[in-house]
């Protein structure tokens, strides 16, 4: 999840490129990463910490509360 579509198109294409990995989806907001996380079961989600609206800590602590099994990695620009 990351506000920028230039850095989530750079990910997925990074990420895309391994063979053993799968881009399930991407978020711009942190509401709409709730959403994904509730649609789809997601094994690793990027989380990026300085996010517009909600901070990526108060997205951190929803997600891990619908998610527990979803190891969360973060990042900032």
């Amino acid at each position: 999840m990351d506000d920028h579509q230039l850095v989530r198109t750079g990910l997925r294409q990074l990420i895309s490129a391994e063979g053993d990995l799968e881009v399930v989806g991407e978020a711009r907001t942190a509401n709409e990463a709730l959403d994904l996380v509730r649609a789809v079961s997601i094994d690793v989600l990027l989380l990026d910490i300085g996010m517009p609206r909600q901070s990526g800590g108060d997205a951190l602590s929803k997600i891990s509360v619908r998610a527990p099994w979803t190891h969360i990695l973060i990042h900032t620009g």
